[in-house]
């Protein structure tokens, strides 16, 4: 989903993208509740506009996020959808998460987190001067590019520029 928002941001702007979001929400909740429909009375009407309205709120400003800001610094905020849906079940339900749902939601948190550290690591290795992360083999040429020897030939044959330099 987020590299699709990105991928959309350069185009398309955050509302059409929310209502694009909620109207195919919409539609797929609609499909899935035709079997067991029932009319909803008019007292639950400004309910429902209200989670709508709370809702469209919530996509927007989550779309905005994830436009200006990089994934790892915006996913972890995501994460904490988990613990307001325990909170929200236990203040108006009085219901706790079983075992296997408490397990799920730390897989899905670990793994999200694992993900986000080790893009950042990668983040900040491609950051690095060039000098620092050349690889043991690579020569200077004249004060050129450094060139590695082409991984095809093993006896050091046709030498590779590495990516240019940037100061």
């Amino acid at each position: 989903a987020v590299i699709t928002l990105r991928a959309l941001a350069r185009t398309d702007t955050t509302e059409s993208m929310v209502f694009s979001f909620t109207f195919l929400l919409a539609v797929g909740a609609g499909l899935l509740s035709i079997p067991g429909w029932t009319p909803v009375l008019w007292a639950h009407w400004p309910l429902l506009a209200g989670i709508g309205l709370l809702g469209s709120l919530g996509q927007h400003f989550i779309t905005e996020a994830f436009r200006n800001a990089p994934a790892s610094v915006v996913t972890p905020f995501e994460y904490t959808a988990l613990l307001w849906g325990v909170l929200l079940d236990l203040v108006v339900w009085g219901v706790l998460p079983g075992a296997v749902t408490l397990v799920g939601g730390a897989i899905v948190i670990g793994a999200g987190l694992y993900l986000i550290r080790r893009e950042a690591g990668l983040r900040s290795r491609d950051d690095e001067p060039l000098q620092r992360r050349r690889p043991a083999d690579a020569v200077q040429v004249d004060d050129q590019r450094p060139v590695l020897p082409d991984p095809g030939n093993h006896e050091r044959g046709p030498l590779r520029l590495l990516p240019a330099q940037h100061a």
